[in-house]
């Protein structure tokens, strides 16, 4: 397939439900509104079974027919991929596989969407106190959540067939870059979270920077996008520089997502400039990173609580929508509002020093209409300068860490 400047490539993660799906079903509908009917999309999104993939399909193309007809496939190709982003050999076969794919010679924009949170239960008690006390606030912010601590990956690396006595074992520095370590191949795991929501799509851009460098959809002198999917909850005080992977965090969803912001925001800062060169390995076209949140919208994530009380959820979302909260998109496909900007707005548009979010501005008694609402990043702790060169240097350290354990 020859390079077309005409054609759009969209790679999209954890795709086959909630905000995943959302995100694709706006941006097809978005591009075919916004663009000539000379361009095309391929967009590709991941889910981590076959049957996911082939459900996503099943529930998406009914929609695009009923909004589009039947020509809308003349110009998007839908593509699924298989990729659990707690799994470094899952990452790795994903980058081979778009690599040595003929029809895919590059990608324009990534969206780094998929997640998880290990949610155990919800505190009902401080609930119940902040809703009365607080309804909005509580109902913005889940502080009430509880979350599994220490949770961990399953080892990215097989048991050597050896002998104990002749284990292998590396010397490598720890996972917080403090102090050296010895690594077998059984010491070889990651916080999960932290690994599915941060570190897993870290290391898919890093394999997959020559593909957004060849880019050529934005114009002659633009680059690809890195668009970062974070949280309204992304608050400063769930985040330690001395924790990296949230591992002893109560609250190590908020933790990765707020690692998330620091890399998307400090990435151009020189500070961060030694280790963003080994991150993106490309001396020419180097791509930009956009933050992004979808702001309060019910998706899959809450997989704990029992169908009831998740229609509560759903229900008290939309009272708080339609009584003239900016945050309540309430549905996927609304969230999905500031990460289908990111893709298709012009490059002098997009500015990489903010967070942009998925809103909801109230127009009459029961109308609300979707908006974006252009945030800033806090350091209020430490300097801009000190957190990303610490964070920065960390997350390479890890990486190559991690890669030198897989090429032994």
């Amino acid at each position: 397939m020859a390079v077309d400047d005409k054609h759009l490539y969209v790679l999209v993660t954890g795709a086959n439900s909630g905000l995943g799906f959302g995100i694709l079903h706006r941006l097809i509908d978005s591009f075919l509104l916004t663009y000539p009917p000379d361009t095309h999309l391929t967009l590709l999104f991941t889910c981590r079974s076959h049957s996911k993939k082939e459900s996503t399909l099943s529930d998406l193309l009914p929609l695009l027919s009923t909004t589009h007809g039947s020509t809308w496939s003349n110009r998007v190709k839908l593509s699924g991929r298989i990729l659990d982003l707690t799994s470094l050999v899952s990452i790795h076969a994903l980058s081979t596989e778009l690599h040595d794919d003929y029809d895919i010679p590059r990608l324009d924009a990534v969206i780094w969407n998929a997640g998880m949170a290990a949610l155990s239960g919800l505190d009902w008690l401080t609930f119940a106190k902040g809703f009365v006390c607080d309804t909005m606030n509580t109902l913005t912010y889940g502080h009430y959540k509880t979350q599994i601590v220490g949770a961990r990956t399953k080892a990215q690396l097989e048991a050597s067939s050896t002998s104990t006595s002749d284990k292998t074992t590396f010397h490598t520095s720890s996972p917080n870059g403090n102090s050296p370590t010895d690594t077998t191949p059984e010491d070889s795991t990651l916080g999960e979270v932290f690994c599915a929501n941060t570190f897993g799509h870290y290391l898919l851009t890093h394999l997959l920077t020559p593909l957004l460098a060849a880019s050529k959809f934005y114009g002659p002198t633009s680059v690809g996008r890195i668009i970062w999917v974070s949280s309204l909850e992304a608050f400063p005080r769930f985040f330690s520089t001395d924790d990296i992977q949230g591992l002893r965090s109560t609250s190590p969803y908020e933790s990765s997502k707020r690692l998330t912001d620091i890399l998307s925001v400090t990435s151009t800062l020189p500070a961060a400039e030694p280790f963003v060169q080994t991150f993106l390995p490309t001396e020419h076209n180097r791509p930009r990173q956009i933050l992004t949140h979808p702001g309060v919208c019910a998706t899959s994530i809450v997989t704990f609580l029992p169908m009831v009380l998740v229609w509560c959820m759903k229900i008290a979302f939309l009272l708080a929508k339609y009584a003239g909260s900016e945050y309540h998109t309430t549905t996927p496909y609304s969230g999905a509002k500031a990460m289908v900007f990111a893709v298709l707005a012009r490059d002098e548009e997009i500015r990489g020093d903010v967070k942009y979010g998925s809103g909801n501005e109230k127009i009459g008694w029961f109308k609300c209409r979707d908006v974006l609402r252009e945030e800033k990043v806090d350091f209020p702790t430490k300097s801009r300068e000190e957190v990303a060169h610490t964070v920065w240097r960390e997350m390479e350290l890890l990486r190559v860490r991690f890669d030198s354990l897989r090429r032994r």
